[in-house]
């Protein structure tokens, strides 16, 4: 009862424009800015969030990306010092002494020690590591000669040679 009787004295006192004024019109206009600043604070802070997380996420792309491409060229660096390559050619050029020399240098046909060569693998660079097991495959061919048959080295035919 006690606001209704200070309400119509306000009435009376400030008169109905600057009554309707102060207890109408600048709650509404206070409630109306606050609320603007409200929703205006808000933005701006999830902006600045986005922004940061977009400066955060980027960050750690680059960094991810630099990792990525630093283990690859460890790896290739690693794999090219490291392991040595796949296969090597080298000429082999075997050594035997024939069966029947004699001092007349009369010589018959056929070997009578086992055919020998010595093949370097290094030549001013490692080929080979120490330690590892590797697996070494001869592929021969002889050549069809009036020498080669004066030995008995007659070149097999091919249809009858049976490979593992």
């Amino acid at each position: 009862m006690f606001g209704l009787f200070s309400s119509i004295g306000s009435f009376v006192r400030l008169g109905p424009r600057e009554f309707v004024r102060q207890k109408f019109k600048l709650p509404l206009v206070k409630f109306i800015h606050d609320t603007v600043n409200l929703y205006k604070s808000r933005t701006k802070s999830g902006v600045h969030n986005v922004r940061e997380i977009l400066f955060r996420g980027t960050v750690i792309a680059l960094i991810t990306a630099l990792l990525v491409w630093l283990s690859i060229f460890m790896y290739i660096a690693f794999y090219y010092v490291y392991v040595p390559t796949i296969s090597h050619e080298r000429p082999v050029y075997l050594k035997f002494k024939p069966c029947g020399a004699t001092d007349n240098c009369e010589v018959t046909k056929g070997i009578c020690s086992f055919p020998a060569a010595h093949v370097q693998l290094t030549k001013r660079q490692q080929l080979l590591m120490m330690g590892q097991p590797y697996k070494i495959h001869l592929d021969l061919d002889m050549p069809e000669s009036p020498t080669n048959r004066e030995l008995d080295m007659q070149v097999a035919d091919p249809e009858t040679l049976h490979y593992d």
